[in-house]
């Protein structure tokens, strides 16, 4: 997509590679999860479930992901 047709804009600071399971509390509260029990990593696992078991790659599996870090970078002369 032209950057100019984006509505943001960011720069990956960081990329790792690791198993979906050694993903931290903060980390699953960064991908939005809203737990009930205030556990998000079981939250992350449900969500996870949700979207990739019926692919072969569900929590249980343990597959191995690509965990990107980021930071948004504000245009020119924005006020935000």
């Amino acid at each position: 997509m032209p950057r100019c047709l984006s509505r943001i804009t960011v720069e990956i600071t960081d990329v790792r590679v690791q198993q979906v399971q050694q993903i931290s509390e903060a980390d699953a509260w960064c991908e939005g999860v809203m737990p009930d029990s205030g556990d998000a990593i079981a939250a992350f696992a449900h969500l996870w479930d949700g979207i990739n078991a019926k692919r072969g790659f569900g929590w249980d599996s343990n597959p191995m992901v690509w965990a990107l870090t980021f930071r948004r970078i504000e245009p020119p002369g924005s006020t935000q």
